[in-house]
């Protein structure tokens, strides 16, 4: 919660305070993709230009190293869990998963849906599977029309089933989320009338 001057205080009303922050320069237009925790150690998505990069740091901001991904990559979502390291984004105009152990080893990596130009930007895993969300577009009617599409996969990285659902008009997901019991769950936006409500966040 935050008080009235906008200061952020903790549930037991002590006042958070900041431990340390760290700044990344650069000559290039760049922006951090995610960020995701193991242990003691923090992973980042760094997308500089046309060139991405995977980084761990330590708890005290320390660099540990900095992995350099595919030259026309851009990733919008990292996952630490189990002891690996999942990134989600594109390379070119395909949709990629990578899988990394947590010392930055490449395990597996799959090129997702080639057509309907898809944005993956979600991902959740359990133990035994890994759940993607994102937008494809559809042509219904002639018209092209973008849609929500959530897709499982096993940890070898073989899909399981996929879902594509959405309104006439345009629909995002922007995150999505599995429960204990295998339960997935989407948040995002619609322009449209979905599942016969009003306009609005699904």
């Amino acid at each position: 919660e935050w008080d009235k001057s906008g200061i952020y205080k903790t549930p037991d009303k002590k006042e958070s305070t900041e431990v340390w922050k760290k700044q990344f320069r650069t000559k290039d237009s760049d922006e951090f993709g995610g960020v995701a925790i193991n242990g003691d150690n923090i992973y980042m998505i760094q997308n500089i230009g046309d060139k991405s990069f995977l980084i761990r740091d330590g708890k005290n901001k320390e660099a540990i190293w900095k992995k350099e991904l595919a030259s026309d990559g851009e990733y919008h979502d990292i996952l630490a869990q189990g002891g690996y390291i999942y990134l989600l984004g594109s390379e070119g105009k395909v949709g990629v998963i990578k899988k990394f152990d947590i010392n930055g080893k490449a395990i597996r990596s799959k090129q997702l849906r080639k057509d309907n130009l898809p944005y993956w930007c979600g991902i959740a895993v359990d133990e035994k599977n890994i759940y993607l969300a994102g937008n494809i577009q559809i042509r219904k009617e002639g018209n092209l029309n973008t849609e929500i599409s959530v897709v499982k996969y096993n940890h070898e990285l073989e899909e399981v089933w996929s879902k594509e659902f959405g309104t006439d008009e345009a629909d995002y997901p922007r995150d999505v989320e599995v429960d204990n019991k295998g339960n997935v769950y989407l948040v995002g936006q619609t322009l449209g009338n979905l599942e016969k409500t009003n306009k609005g966040l699904i």
